[in-house]
């Protein structure tokens, strides 16, 4: 058993002035915090990313590419969740003087994988709004040429960043370890850089991304309710956005502080926060598959609202199957865009 006095247990961080650290019974000051938030993301997350599959695949019966996009990033997702948790398993959360160096080691090991998965889910999260955006934007091919060309940009950060954080440190070993079998001595880029750096981007494709939509709040001729779920789906966003900016914040006030076990908590915790309202909004229009399917039909009784229905006249073609009815009517349903006058002009067009 660790006593707070045995004199053989070395804690990872010497203590402040007049602390005497306590290895048995640490300061709970972010780990019932950081295991709450980790159990509660996971749990609200993962079934609604499964109920947007279920949505597309047996609803609908078709898959889109932001759906294949946003499933591929719920995986590392649940990377990043899991090394979340277990930094609550070696000391995170816990003041570094309080955790033991064997217990360091680890939890920086669990920092390095938590590093490496980030990226990918963020990345991968953004592309899939983004390619929500795209279908939205189908009648305007200009605008999804430069929405396909600032995901391509963000694919030449991430790709040669992530190659950078694998290759942190030489050996690899060394941003965990002290001890390093190499006959020379470790050396590692500088993290907080790093971290600085992968921060600021992520803020201001985050940006972007809550950005790129809003021109349709103007160009496209839409109800008032759909135009307040559009409202809805970008203050959602915002969250994500905000969250982003607290953690490049929280960064740049905490990146020179020693007590890691902390820091690096609070900064996933928002990355957490972050990436989880990220995938929660990419699966909100196909939800809605879901909603007017089980809801909306059986209180309508005898209206015709299961999505995938062949549509008759309202200058459609007869028999055609309208596939994407979840975007649609979710916020886009038979909208006009603005332009010429005549009626191919302000004909009701299809954003696929």
């Amino acid at each position: 058993m660790i006593r707070m006095s045995d004199p053989d247990i070395v804690g990872a961080l010497s203590p402040p002035a007049g602390v005497i650290p306590d290895f048995e019974h640490p300061r709970d000051v972010r780990y019932t915090i950081s295991l709450v938030t980790q159990i509660l993301c996971l749990s609200i997350v993962s079934p609604v990313v499964l109920l947007k599959i279920y949505a597309r695949a047996k609803v609908q019966k078709v898959m889109y590419r932001e759906d294949w996009c946003c499933l591929v990033a719920w995986i590392p997702f649940l990377g990043y969740i899991t090394t979340n948790l277990l930094f609550d398993r070696f000391g995170g959360g816990h003041h570094q003087w309080e955790v033991t160096e064997e217990a360091m080691s680890k939890f920086l090991l669990v920092s390095y994988a938590g590093l490496l998965v980030y990226g990918p889910t963020a990345f991968l999260i953004k592309c899939s709004l983004l390619l929500i955006s795209t279908r939205l934007f189908a009648p305007f091919p200009r605008t999804v040429f430069a929405i396909n060309l600032f995901m391509l940009l963000m694919l030449l950060f991430y790709l040669p960043m992530q190659f950078v954080k694998i290759m942190i440190c030489a050996p690899i070993s060394a941003f965990w370890s002290s001890s390093s079998s190499s006959s020379s001595s470790p050396s590692c880029f500088d993290q907080h850089n790093i971290y600085l750096a992968d921060t600021i981007v992520s803020v201001l494709t985050d940006f972007a991304v809550l950005i790129i939509p809003m021109p349709l709040m103007w160009v496209l001729h839409l109800p008032l309710r759909r135009r307040l779920r559009v409202i809805g789906l970008l203050g959602a966003g915002g969250l994500a956005v905000a969250a982003s900016v607290a953690r490049l914040v929280m960064l740049l006030r905490t990146g020179d502080s020693p007590d890691r076990t902390i820091t690096t908590v609070d900064i996933s915790l928002l990355g957490v926060a972050e990436t989880s309202i990220g995938l929660i909004c990419a699966t909100l229009p196909a939800l809605n598959v879901l909603f007017s399917r089980y809801v909306v039909e059986g209180r309508s009784k005898g209206m015709d609202l299961e999505l995938g229905k062949k549509r008759t006249g309202s200058g459609r073609e007869g028999g055609r199957v309208d596939k994407d009815a979840s975007l649609l009517r979710w916020t886009y349903a038979e909208v006009e865009v603005e332009g010429s006058g005549s009626d191919e002009g302000r004909g009701r067009e299809s954003v696929v």
